[in-house]
């Protein structure tokens, strides 16, 4: 039939208008399709002609595939493999062929080796002809020797698989289908159709011969007419050769249009220009202008905005099937999420792949616990995770995991381990408020929770080899016990993902196989990347649907989209064994059929609907892709036919257009008044403490005090992958302290006074804590030991500068908390690093592995951590800064004392005394939008500088 024609129309005519006598009981006639994409759009045919018979009611035609048909009506008695369980066979005897396959990818082998063995069985090659394929080398100069090794092998696998097969005693699917077709019986009563069936091996034309011969059989397909005059119907030759009459309706008229694209794409002895000279004479208005359109673009998103125009047009038009084939799937999950935005639904047939989905990054995220050590971005993943079962309420679990990624993983930038998160825990535990206890209680549990459920999984991961059916027992054993399983059954990708897992299990059980950790986790990506996610089917008139899923579709309207040299007709193929000519003398499928049948797949899609658009993106990632030379081929015809192109100018313009995008937003106006911002504090908002580092932040910009302090507003913070300056500053301050005070699982303290006697003992002491903390709080990578050689080579400066503290000072208090209030209304509080005593007289020590402020801004009042620490600690006569590195050494800095110390003291006494009144004043917080404070101000922007300062 002409490629205009709709065959499920034509055929649901012609079933009740041959047998209308067995109304209306129709279950004696079978319609064997290409995929069950076209079952319903039959039945909905055949139900709209019954009418005009009289029947409300009939038993319809069964409507199924061919592999479906035989193996329902013959099914087998062993067991069947899955896909993986076959590909897993053939790897454990691929694996005893292991000098030949040294440095290859083995699952890549076995899975072509299997589409060989079923190109063999289907198309009942039973040996390899060596002397044929020889003959074959020595006409196109092929070695004959590397030909016959290469086809021995082959026969060596082809072998060892069937025969492990027999000892599992289990069924290969093919060999089994190939079995059902062989054993099929027909009788006079059966009626048969084989509708579109573009694609059959050897054994499937053998069936229809045997049906034909026994029963009756009637064929549909798509094409130009009986002579096959047009390339597109090269792929489906075989099937006319086969058959014993080809009848085309004398009713039906081939239109302009597609005598157009028939002509285009003919084989005769006239060239392109020549038959576009005959075309326009016999048709001097050109029949395809007004009906395809193509749009090309070198933008991806104004790719996807073309066709979200287009669609929105055809619903507006109020077109009730609107299809987009496309093999992109890149562009179809980006065009999904536009239409959505504009509130237009989709029917994706197409899916993406499984990996994909939020099921299957679950998953990952839960094997990633045991491989890489519990890291955190993982855990905290996982705990906000949808499919995540909390032990308590919502709002007490959104409030202990942003607890526990703010203070514990970020602020300790801790990027992996279940004994540091612990350790952070208890750390911070020991300085909380009570109230915080339920919080520490749950992020315990949790933690423990996630140590007992893999618990059985890391096992496995340590082990060298383990059956496969083991690795996925346990996982789902674990998901079970955390209580993701559940979850993940309730949920459509979820429900595959067990699914697919569930049944891998039965199929690997029945074979033997071992495999390790990495083995398996290749061996999951290929399976979750292979299956196909589809979303469940809504009320829709938007169809995405790739170009083998467009079989015997008809639309309203219809997107051919990304019509490129690399989907249509695709990237040429490439064989680890036998190249195409030599599997094509075999009689075995290769990647010009495939192409073949691409091109007869999209000859029959441009006559699927009145109105087609197709669309061209020229280049991706600043690279040219070439449009594909079908679209060419017509484009050129065109041109010189009718000296005119296709290209939809309007749509074009439509594209460049702001007022053409859907956008739901709330538009926000910008600020009226360029003012400098001076904002005022509500009385919750006042402050009744202020810490030293609050304070400093309030003398450089009572604004950036006012959002960081009394907004408590904070720049988001990031985990660190790599140790950094401040991470190490806090690990160097660790080391320290536990140098001078004994920490639970780390080397004892240094208990005795740190003389030039005991100076290498002192060395050889926090050397050893040092090495035991940054493996503590680190994965010890190369930059992390980069980090703990430069504070290993300090430690002997550290030294000499304690040896020549402690001639004068005795090392007293470590890690010291101390508030002081100033007056009723306000108090200061602080952490001090380092009290020393020297007779009755204190001095005060902070650590600095970064920048040290100036002393002159120390002196001046502009840094005020030291002399608020003098402030704090009563007695305080001395303090100081010791910087560790500056320069590679250790030395004092910012020295004060005395007089000049006291005079600090009391000014900043004064000024905070003076911030308190003016608190009770409701004074203005204004930004001073002094350039060195706002680099490095974590507010900055929020003050809005660029719209008052100049």
């Amino acid at each position: 039939m002409p490629y205009c024609e709709n065959l499920l129309d034509a055929v649901s005519v012609d079933i009740l208008q041959r047998y209308n006598h067995l109304l209306p009981n129709l279950s004696d006639v079978t319609v064997l399709v290409p995929n069950n994409l076209a079952q319903e759009p039959l039945r909905e045919k055949l139900m709209s002609h019954v009418v005009r018979y009289g029947y409300k009611a009939v038993l319809l035609p069964a409507c199924t595939t061919l592999r479906a048909w035989a193996l329902t009506k013959y099914p087998v008695i062993k067991p069947l493999l899955s896909q993986y369980a076959r590909e897993l066979i053939l790897v454990n005897a691929i694996n005893k062929q292991s000098s030949l396959f040294a440095h290859v990818n083995l699952w890549t082998v076995a899975n072509e080796l299997l589409s060989f063995f079923d190109a063999m069985a289907l198309n009942d090659v039973k040996y390899l002809n060596i002397q044929k394929l020889s003959w074959q080398c020595q006409q196109n100069t092929f070695s004959v020797a590397a030909l016959s090794q290469e086809a021995s092998l082959i026969m060596t696998l082809w072998e060892a698989w069937k025969q492990q097969l027999a000892d599992e005693n289990v069924l290969d699917p093919v060999a089994a289908y190939v079995q059902a077709l062989q054993q099929s019986e027909f009788s006079k009563h059966e009626i048969y159709y084989g509708v579109g069936l573009d694609k059959l091996s050897e054994c499937e034309l053998c069936w229809f011969e045997k049906m034909d011969a026994q029963s009756r059989l009637h064929w549909f397909l798509s094409a130009s007419d009986s002579k096959l005059c047009t390339r597109a119907e090269s792929a489906i030759k075989n099937i006319f050769s086969c058959a014993k009459s080809v009848v085309r309706w004398a009713t039906k008229q081939t239109s302009p249009y597609s005598e157009y694209l028939n002509t285009v794409f003919t084989e005769n002895e006239l060239g392109i220009k020549q038959r576009a000279n005959n075309f326009a004479n016999a048709y001097p208005v050109s029949p395809i202008k007004s009906r395809l359109k193509v749009y090309k673009t070198n933008s991806f998103e104004h790719h996807v905005k073309a066709i979200d125009i287009k669609i929105r047009n055809c619903i507006y038009a109020n077109k009730q099937n609107i299809g987009v084939v496309t093999s992109d799937r890149k562009l179809a999950r980006r065009l999904r999420a536009v239409l959505e935005h504009a509130n237009v639904k989709v029917n994706d047939l197409g899916g993406w792949a499984l990996a994909t989905t939020s099921a299957a990054v679950v998953v990952e995220s839960w094997l990633r616990l045991v491989e890489a050590r519990y890291p955190a971005k993982q855990l905290l993943a996982l705990a906000r995770s949808p499919f995540f079962t909390m032990s308590a309420g919502k709002e007490m679990h959104d409030k202990a995991i942003s607890f526990f990624e703010k203070n514990i993983v970020l602020a300790f930038n801790l990027r992996n381990g279940l004994t540091l998160f612990r350790n952070a825990l208890e750390q911070l535990q020991t300085r909380q408020d009570d109230q915080d206890d339920q919080i520490f209680n749950y992020l315990h549990q949790l933690l423990e929770r996630v140590e007992t459920t893999t618990q059985s999984l890391a096992k496995l991961h340590k082990q060298k080899s383990i059956p496969l059916h083991r690795f996925f027992e346990e996982l789902i054993n674990g998901l079970k016990t955390f209580g993701i399983y559940a979850a993940l059954r309730k949920d459509a990708a979820g429900k595959q993902v067990i699914d697919l897992f569930e049944s891998q299990i039965s199929h690997f059980q029945k074979i033997e196989n071992e495999v390790n950790w990495l083995e398996w986790r290749h061996f999951l990506a290929r399976i979750l990347d292979q299956q196909n996610f589809r979303p469940p089917v809504v009320d829709s008139n938007v169809t995405f649907c790739s170009l083998t899923q467009s079989r015997l579709l008809k639309f309203d309207a219809l997107i051919i989209a990304a019509v490129d040299k690399n989907h249509f007709p695709g990237a040429a193929g490439s064989y680890i064994f036998f190249n195409a000519q030599i599997r094509s003398e075999l009689n075995i499928t290769t990647w010009l059929d495939e192409q073949a049948l691409h091109f007869y797949l999209f000859r029959g899609l441009l006559d699927a609907a009145p109105e087609v658009l197709i669309t061209v993106q020229n280049k991706q990632n600043d690279e040219k892709i070439a449009p594909s030379p079908w679209i060419e081929a017509i484009e050129t015809f065109h041109l010189m036919a009718y000296g005119d192109d296709l290209s939809d100018k309007e749509l074009h313009t439509l594209v460049t257009r702001d007022d053409t995008s859907i956008i739901n937003m709330q538009r926000i106006p910008m600020p009226s008044k360029l003012l400098q911002p001076s904002p005022t504090l509500t009385e919750h908002l006042k402050p009744n403490s202020i810490s030293i580092s609050q304070y400093q932040s309030l003398m450089d910009c009572p604004y950036q005090f006012y959002a960081t302090r009394c907004l408590n507003l904070s720049k988001t913070d990031e985990l660190r992958e790599e140790l950094d300056k401040a991470s190490f500053g806090s690990l160097v301050h660790r080391c320290i302290y536990a140098f001078f005070v004994d920490q639970p699982s780390l080397p004892g303290a240094f208990a005795e006074k740190v003389t030039a006697r005991n100076r290498q003992s002192a060395e050889n002491t926090l050397r050893a804590i040092s090495k035991r903390i940054f493996s503590l709080y680190t994965e010890y990578e190369f930059s992390d030991q980069l980090w703990l050689q430069r504070w290993l080579d300090l430690i002997p400066n550290f030294i000499d500068w304690e040896i020549k503290r402690q001639e004068t000072c005795t090392p007293g208090k470590h890690e010291v908390s101390l508030h002081k209030d100033i007056d009723n209304h306000i108090c200061v509080k602080g952490r001090i690093d380092r009290i020393d005593q020297s007779n009755k007289a204190y001095a005060v020590v902070d650590y600095k592995t970064g920048q040290t402020p100036a002393t002159k801004n120390v002196r001046m009042g502009e840094q005020v951590q030291l002399p608020m620490y003098a402030s704090l600690y009563d007695g305080c006569t001395q303090v100081e800064y010791v910087a560790i590195g500056k320069n590679n050494t250790v030395i004092s800095a910012s020295v004060m004392q005395g007089e000049a110390l006291e005079n600090l003291v009391h000014s900043h006494h004064m000024r905070l005394t003076e911030f308190s009144n003016s608190l009770k004043n409701n004074a203005r917080f204004t930004a001073f939008a002094d350039d060195d404070v706002c680099e490095r101000c974590s507010a900055r922007g929020l003050c809005r500088k660029g719209f008052w300062w100049s």
